[in-house]
């Protein structure tokens, strides 16, 4: 019988040279990964001693000043852990040197979600150059007018190790880092156009599991002082044709409705009107899918819009080995196989492929 473990040795086998030092090499090794153990049982408890300390100081000192209660300090306790403990004492900090609340909620918070290095975040760099430009115009006494572009694009769940940091969770940019925090399934970037140049630049992106209307409503704010700052003049907003997305437009001061529209907002900085565009390739999808999928829809004349003709004229076509101007093929019936094509959706929805139907 082969001996692999501790336990497998007796007595005589310590006269035998061999399996003696077989003996002390398993022992050795059990005792290396024990205090390994040992080691990282210790981090563990020296962490958790740690915040419970910073905790229960951190609400000694608001019991102190009479900033929280005893019920409400005990509510803390219970709630928050994890990224939001670490988020709020980052705060707390701050609140306790003497600055005010409302002030250092503002500037912290634009602070946690700025990176200079590429990861999710503001991005430093990208603002660095805008100021640039925006001096270099200044100088010729021009102003850039820009457009903000938001769009969230699915990325597959899943974690790896870059540089030793695991990367693959919920990230905003504040550099917390916890086993608690989600998978990250959706990335939300933010790009500047330039209305009065022919550049663009990505400024920002964020890896979320979901984020509400009042949660995009506060970066897109956020993005809109640093753009501020840049000396860069924001006159648009663009982004899909959401429902989430409405509803920001809504937070923003918008009221994206078909009663009342009103498609501006004021700046958070300036007041000046913001314009909001859906964007236009997102909306022909839109109306190409709800068209192929439900066969039918009615215009603005309550006049019946059949899918059956484009079709019927797609196969018109086939039979006929003749094509009747327009670009209608297979592809275009069959369009759920491609349907994050906007070609094909513009396509469908041309002027060519109506009039080939009258």
């Amino acid at each position: 019988k082969r001996k692999h473990y501790l336990g497998d040795f007796d007595d005589d086998d310590m006269n035998s040279p061999t399996k003696a030092r077989k003996l002390l090499s398993i022992a050795q090794s059990q005792q290396k990964k024990l205090k390994m153990k040992i080691k990282n049982a210790e981090r563990k408890t020296k962490r958790l001693e740690k915040k419970l300390f910073t905790l229960t100081e951190m609400l000694s000192d608001l019991k102190k000043k009479r900033l929280a209660t005893e019920p409400a300090a005990n509510v803390l306790k219970i709630m928050f852990d994890g990224p939001a403990l670490e988020m709020l004492l980052l705060v707390f900090r701050d609140v306790a040197s003497g600055l005010g609340l409302h002030l250092v909620l503002k500037r912290e918070i634009k602070k946690w979600y700025q990176v200079v290095d590429g990861s999710p975040g503001f991005t430093k760099e990208a603002f660095e150059v805008l100021k640039c430009k925006a001096v270099e115009a200044s100088q010729r006494n021009r102003q850039i007018v820009c457009c903000l572009i938001i769009d969230e694009m699915s990325i597959r769940r899943q974690t790896e190790l870059d540089n030793g940091k695991l990367c693959g969770y919920v990230d905003y940019g504040t550099d917390l880092e916890s086993p608690e925090l989600p998978i990250a399934n959706n990335a939300l970037t933010f790009m500047v156009n330039a209305v009065n140049g022919n550049w663009k630049i990505p400024i920002a992106y964020f890896l979320i599991d979901g984020l509400n209307a009042i949660e995009r409503t506060n970066l897109i704010k956020i993005a809109l002082e640093y753009l501020h700052e840049t000396g860069i003049k924001v006159v648009a907003l663009t982004f899909d044709s959401l429902l989430c997305n409405f509803k920001v437009g809504n937070e923003l001061g918008a009221r994206l409705e078909a009663v009342n529209l009103k498609s501006t907002f004021p700046h958070p900085i300036t007041g000046e009107d913001v314009c909001i565009f859906l964007d236009p390739c997102h909306c022909l999808k839109l109306v190409r899918n709800t068209l192929g999928s439900k066969g039918s829809m009615f215009d603005a004349n309550n006049q019946i819009i059949d899918w059956s003709y484009v079709v019927k004229l797609e196969k018109f076509q086939q039979d006929e080995g003749l094509l009747a101007a327009t670009k209608i093929r297979n592809r275009h019936i069959q369009w759920y196989n491609e349907k994050m094509k906007v070609k094909l959706a513009a396509q469908t929805l041309s002027e060519s492929v109506a009039n080939a139907l009258d």
